[in-house]
Order: C-alpha cells, then sequence, then structure tokens
C-alpha cells in the first residue's frame, strides 16, 4: 500500500461511469469522507463538525483517480 514516503500509485485518470458508480457505494463514500476528517483532526487544520460531515457526503464526487501499481 502506497504511503508518504513509498507511492506506488499509478497516472491519475479522470472518473470513468463505472470509478463513479464504484465511488458512490456508502461503505466507500464514508470510508473515504471519515479518512478525510482523521487527517484533519490529526493535523488540526480545520475544525469539522458532523454538520460538515454530511455536507461532506451529499456533495461527495470523484473527478480524478489513480489505481495502485
Amino acid at each position: 500500500m502506497s504511503d508518504e514516503d513509498n507511492n506506488a500509485m499509478g497516472p491519475v485518470m479522470d472518473a470513468t461511469p463505472e470509478i463513479q458508480a464504484l465511488a458512490e457505494r456508502p461503505e466507500i463514500k464514508e470510508a473515504a469522507i471519515d479518512a478525510l476528517h482523521k487527517k484533519h483532526r490529526e493535523n488540526r487544520i480545520h475544525h469539522f463538525t458532523e454538520k460538515h460531515r454530511e455536507t461532506h457526503l451529499i456533495n461527495w464526487q470523484v473527478t480524478q483517480y489513480a489505481e495502485e501499481q
């Protein structure tokens, strides 16, 4: 798995309809938003609230993606 020290990600590509459909699955969407909020809590960048989380879930859209090689 890629991390800050070992990037094994392929090229960034535009999201296809298939990727958009996959990203709309609740378990994918919620995991991504939860990871975003966790990073922000760890770094104290923003003070996200539950209202922010709900807004992020409503507005979630994948426009680009990369796959791990």
